[in-house]
C-alpha cells in the first residue's frame, strides 16, 4: 500500500504536470525536454544514498546542458533565455522531476513485491485522481469535457488507446523491469524516447514538429547522457589484472 501510494503519487504528479504542459508545449520540445529525467535521476539516486560513478555524473552534467540548450531554443514554443522560461517548459521539468523521483524508488518496492501489485497499485491510484480530477471539471463546467467531444469516436478512441498502451501496459513493463535493475541503468532505456516521440510526431503531427537547431543539439545531449551515465567504471589497475 506504501509502495502504491508513493509511485502513484509521483506518476499521478509527473503525469498532471504534462499533459498541462504540452498544452502550450509542442510534443517534440515536450519529448526532449522530459529527458531531463537522465539529470534529475542520477541525483535523486545520490540523494536515496546509492553510490555513483563517475561517468554517472558526467551523465547529469551531459543532461544539464542539454536541457540548458532545448529551453534556451525559441524555435517551438520557447521562450528562449532572454524571455525567461515558459510555463510550459516548467511543467515539463517538473514532469521529469516527478517520473526521476518514481524510477528511484520502484526498485526499493518491486524487489519486496509482486511487480504487478505495484504496477496495479500505482494505476489504482492515478485512476482514482484522475476520475475525481475529472468529475470537479464536469461540475464546474455543466458536463462540458471538450470540444466536439460528442461527434465521434477518435477521441475516445485515443482515450481508450493512452489508457491500455502507454498506460497500463507501459506501468506494467517499467515496474517488472527495474525489479531487477537500478534506477540509474533503466535511465539508458528512457533516453530512447525523444527520438521514439519525434518519429512519432513527424508521422501523425507533422505540423508540430519544427525544430531549431538547439533542441536538436540538446536532445543530442540527454540521449548521450543516458548512454554515459550507465556505463561501467574503469577498472583499476588491480581489477584489471584480474
Amino acid at each position: 500500500m506504501l509502495g502504491s501510494l508513493e509511485i502513484g503519487l509521483y506518476n499521478t504528479t509527473g503525469t498532471t504536470a504534462q499533459a498541462w504542459g504540452l498544452e502550450v508545449t509542442g510534443a517534440t520540445r515536450s519529448a526532449f525536454l522530459i529527458q531531463a529525467s537522465a539529470l534529475f535521476t542520477p541525483m535523486l539516486a545520490a540523494v536515496g544514498g546509492q553510490r555513483l560513478t563517475t561517468n554517472a555524473w558526467l551523465g547529469s552534467a551531459l543532461g544539464l546542458a542539454g536541457t540548458l540548450a532545448v529551453v534556451g531554443d525559441t524555435t517551438q514554443g520557447g521562450a528562449g533565455f532572454g524571455a525567461g522560461v515558459s510555463g510550459g517548459d516548467l511543467l515539463t521539468l517538473g514532469a521529469a522531476a516527478a517520473y526521476s523521483a518514481a524510477t528511484v524508488r520502484i526498485p526499493v518496492y518491486a524487489r519486496r513485491v509482486q511487480p504487478l501489485q505495484l504496477a496495479l497499485g500505482k494505476s489504482l491510484f492515478l485512476g482514482a485522481v484522475s476520475c475525481a480530477a475529472l468529475g470537479l471539471q464536469v461540475q464546474q463546467h455543466q458536463a462540458h469535457l471538450w470540444d466536439g467531444w460528442r461527434d465521434g469516436w477518435q477521441g475516445w478512441a485515443a482515450i481508450a488507446w493512452s489508457a491500455s498502451g502507454p498506460g497500463a501496459l507501459a506501468a506494467y513493463l517499467h515496474v517488472q523491469g527495474q525489479s531487477s535493475v537500478d534506477a540509474v541503468t533503466a535511465q539508458i532505456a528512457f533516453s530512447a524516447v525523444p527520438l521514439w516521440s519525434a518519429l512519432l510526431t513527424a508521422l501523425l503531427l507533422p505540423g508540430d514538429s519544427a525544430l531549431g537547431p538547439l533542441t536538436w543539439v540538446g536532445g543530442g545531449c540527454m540521449v548521450i547522457a543516458g548512454v554515459v551515465g550507465v556505463l561501467p567504471p574503469k577498472p583499476t589497475p588491480a581489477e584489471a589484472k584480474k
